[in-house]
This record gives C-alpha cells, structure tokens and sequence, in this order.
C-alpha cells in the first residue's frame, strides 16, 4: 500500500493553492493520479494498494509550476539520503509486526494488517491484500513461500510488493529458494502447504516465518520451539543471572553431590548425604528408611544390608516413593521375607525394579535386634540433614533417616514416622544408566 501526500503553494504569498490538482507520474512518466487539492487547506491525499516506487509529483496551478523527482537525492541533517537505506539495512530482513496469515477460501491466502523491512524499504500492509496459490499438484504436495519482494534497480528500484515463490511438488517437498541478489531481494513472511489435488486453503495449511526483524519486547507465548532454529541460542546470547531455579523444572538439576550408576556397585544413602558409616543398633520390628537420590532412570538388580555381627531370623526391605513432606511415602517395592541367619556379612535379594531419575527411600525392618552398618554421627563427620533439627541451633545435629514402629511385612503406605539421626543403612545394586 502506498500512501503519498504533500502541498503546493503560491511564490508569491506564500499560501497554498486550495483548487487545481496536483499530478503524480510513475517512473516510466504515465499519469498515476491526479489528487485534487484540498479546498480548506490545499493538501492533497494519494493512496493506492501496491507501491509504485519511485514516483515524479508535478503541479500547475495558476501558471505556477512545480516539480517533485522521487530519484532525486537530496540532504537530511547531516546524513544523505541515498546512505539512508544503507543504514537501514543494519536492521535486517523480516516481519517487524503483523503480516499474518488467514485463508479467506479457494486457493487465495491473505496477508494481514503488518509492517515488514526488506533492505532497508518499508514493506507496509494498511488493508489486508490476498496472493494466488497456483493450482495444486494431482499427485504430491509442494510447499509455496509468501514473500515481501524488492526491486532493486531498472525503472522499478524501490518498489515492494507481495508474492508466491512456487515449491516443487514431492513426496517430501522442501521450501523453494529465495531470490536474493542485486536485482531482486525476497524474505519470507510464512508458508504454504499445498495438499495434493488440493482445491482450497485451509488455516492447517498456513505457517508463518521466523519474524527477524526486532519490535520491542516479544508477547507472552509468542515464540515457540517452531521459531527456534537448533543452535540459536547459545551461551553467548544468555545474559548472566537471566536463568533462575524458579524458571527450572523440578529435577532437572540434582544435587551436587549424587551416586554414580556403576554396574553392580552398591549404593545408598551415604552416597547422597556422605558422613559418617559405623555399626548402629537395629531394634526388632522398627522400620528404618534412609533417602537416596538417583540421578538418571536405572534399573535395581539387588536390594539388602551388610551385618556387623552374627545374625538370624527374617528381615524385609522396601523402596518408597518421596511425599510431599520430603519423607517416605506409597511403596514401589516391597520384598517378602529374607532369610538372614548366619555370620557377619551382605544379606541381599534378586530383584528387578525400574527407578526413574529422582528422589526415593530405601527401607528395611527385622524382626531381631542386631547390629548393622549404618549412617552415623558419632563416627567421623556427620552427613548432610535434610530436615534440620527443632533445636534452631545450627551446630546440633540434624535428622536425616526415617522411622516408625511395625510388625511384619512392609507395609503400603509408610507409616507415620518420626524424623531421626543414626539409621542402618539400606543399600541397592544398579545395572547403571
């Protein structure tokens, strides 16, 4: 859409013409219109859908005659205006607002209400305007591309128009070329997927481009993974402290310190809260859960405990999911009862249980007093809390192990538990990540 307008005025006063017209040639110097002046003001209005390029304004009015070339260069301040477009240039290519597309019916697309910048030239859409699908291939689809072109030289230079850049039909089409070169300069402003035997355009066939052309801050859920090329942004483009943990999805980062996942090692809590490891005392028919963090989805091969002493009669172990409150929750795994009679030593059991990436607990109850290896604070240095402690004093120790009394097999949910220190350790054997 162009859109000129400008006034003529007297020598001599220095007032306007308010009658006559003014006349305006396009650059191979047909008459394109002829305004008439403004009978208040002496301005006149020009507006057509398509512009012209350069244009030539001329007016004669009372023997007085003025001439306006398009071609001219004249001075701005302290910059020319022929280096204008190349500073305009710097900007770039692409949709700066707007320029949307619909599907008003049959094989026509239009481009709506938008502004666009094509090597420096101002590609405006003040009334929506349609473009022409050509007829769709019988056999294979093709993608079209709708695109801002510029003409660059000849008689022409300067003019912006809309157009279709036809694909080739294909199995698997690809989008067709641009034409960028010192005649002609094209960017996209969407795409077109033309169905096979296709006799309209539908909305589903419509696609827009990546707009390159910055507007300001970009609307909320404008920019999708669709407008994001892999490799476009990158560590240079993030600006320091613009990543948060509030914008970070929960367990996408564990904590720094996390298990390996080695083929057939053991591991356990000790391995995600450290500290010390000596022998704790196990009391008959309470249950102990300690928690570990699994750093990527693997799968449990074993599950049991290592025996300080001479042992004997049944235990049970079990894997829980995290609650709400940090501590143990529904099960995941619950064994049957494991015969543990015999010297000092591991005592495990064969299972097959897939954990995904997160945080679990790991349970164990007997139904003997014995004594185990476990997490202690009384042997070396104590390891990491995960509750705290009720004291408010930071130096006391902190509680980092779950336990509840229960009688017989593992029990679904856990029960009600009590937060405390120094807890047999429940260790698992992985088959790694």
């Amino acid at each position: 859409m162009a859109r000129l307008s400008n006034f003529v005025y007297r020598v001599d006063t220095g007032e306007p013409f308010k009658t006559g017209n003014a006349t305006i040639l396009g650059p191979d110097g047909a008459t394109l219109a002829t305004p008439a002046l403004n009978g208040t003001t002496g301005r006149w209005f020009w507006e057509a859908n398509g512009q012209p390029g350069i244009t030539v304004q001329t007016y004669n009015a009372d023997g007085q005659f003025k001439r306006i070339d398009g071609s001219a260069y004249g001075q701005a301040g302290a910059t020319m205006e022929g280096e204008i477009e190349e500073i305009l240039k710097l900007f770039g290519d692409g949709v700066i607002t707007g320029m949307g597309l619909t599907a008003p019916g049959s094989m026509q697309v239009q481009v709506g209400v938008g502004k666009g910048l094509n090597l420096g030239f101002l590609h405006p859409i003040y009334t929506a305007e349609n473009v022409t699908i050509e007829t769709a291939d019988v056999s294979n689809p093709r993608i079209d591309r709708v695109v801002s072109r510029l003409t660059r030289t000849g008689t022409f230079a300067g003019r912006v128009v809309l157009a279709v850049v036809k694909g080739t039909a294909a199995a698997s089409p690809a989008a067709p070329a641009l034409t960028n070169t010192a005649d002609t300069n094209e960017f996209e402003i969407g795409r077109v997927t033309v169905p096979a035997g296709a006799s309209s355009i539908i909305t589903g066939n419509l696609s827009i481009a990546n707009q390159a052309v910055a507007s300001g801050p970009v609307s909320p859920n404008s920019v999708g993974t669709t407008e994001l090329a892999d490799g476009s942004v990158t560590t240079p483009k993030i600006a320091d402290g613009s990543v948060t943990l509030e914008k970070l999805a929960s367990g996408v980062i564990g904590p720094a310190l996390t298990p390996g996942l080695q083929t057939n090692y053991y591991i356990s809590a000790k391995e995600t809260l450290g500290g010390g490891v000596g022998a704790v005392s196990r009391t008959a028919n309470i249950i102990y859960a300690t928690p570990i963090y699994i750093p990527a989805e693997t799968t449990v091969s074993r599950i049991g405990f290592y025996a300080a002493e001479t042992i004997g009669q049944f235990a049970y172990f079990g894997i829980y999911a995290i609650g709400d409150d940090g501590g143990p929750d529904v099960a995941i795994y619950r064994s049957g009862s494991i015969s543990t009679s015999g010297a000092a030593g591991l005592y495990t059991t064969t299972i097959s249980q897939v954990l995904a990436q997160g945080w679990y607990w790991l349970a164990q109850v007997g139904t003997f007093v014995t004594t185990v290896y476990g997490l202690t604070t009384s042997f070396g240095y104590g390891p990491r809390s995960i509750w705290g402690n009720t004291s408010g004093n930071p130096g006391a120790s902190g509680n980092y192990a779950a336990v509840a009394t229960f009688t017989g097999a593992m029990p679904d949910p856990f029960p009600a538990y009590s937060p405390t220190v120094n807890a047999p350790l429940t260790m698992i054997r992985t088959s790694g990540s």
